[in-house]
């Protein structure tokens, strides 16, 4: 049996998302006006993605310091290979 997913099952997915995305980044600016700084890496190896959402501290050293970023993409998608193989 086949299993087809959807435009509309994919907009879904996307909205959740972004709706998580949204709520997470209100939690680290709640977090950081109690004196807790936060960064939350995120990534998408379908889409070839990743994105941050965090605190302003936790995104301006993340901004200072991309390569992070890319190092966890590169992680997440060396996992995913040899999780696959």
């Amino acid at each position: 049996m086949e299993c087809k997913t959807s435009l509309t099952d994919m907009e879904e997915v996307s909205n959740f998302s972004s709706r998580l995305k949204h709520d997470v980044q209100a939690v680290c600016t709640k977090l950081a006006l109690l004196g807790e700084e936060s960064v939350l890496l995120s990534v998408k190896l379908a889409d070839k993605s990743s994105k941050y959402v965090g605190s302003p501290l936790g995104k301006a050293f993340l901004l200072k310091r991309l390569d992070i970023l890319e190092d966890f993409y590169q992680f997440c998608k060396c996992c995913f290979q040899s999780f696959i193989i």
